[in-house]
């Protein structure tokens, strides 16, 4: 998931469906209005699914691509990036 909006200006070369990543492996960096932010995978997994690619704008919070994790699919499950928490229920 896209920590920030920006632009992709760096996408690691090997990265495609089928591709086993490790965990904290560098895969694209973004970049706006100057400031770089690396995204790192955030566990050891199989890359299923890239939804973008160089030159790509992507908003906040956008899948920016799919993991199998443990033999599981689970479509934008882990996110690629951070989540900003939640915040607590009104309730």
């Amino acid at each position: 998931m896209a920590q920030m909006s920006g632009t992709v200006v760096d996408m690691n070369p090997s990265l495609r469906p089928g591709v086993q990543v490790k965990e904290g492996e560098e895969l694209l960096t973004l970049e706006r209005m100057k400031l770089f932010c690396t995204v790192s995978a955030p566990c050891t997994g199989v890359v299923t699914a890239v939804m973008t690619g160089p030159g790509s704008r992507v908003s906040e919070g956008k899948i920016l691509l799919e993991m199998e994790v443990q033999g599981r699919r689970s479509p934008g499950s882990p996110v690629i990036g951070f989540r900003r928490p939640l915040s607590p229920s009104s309730s």
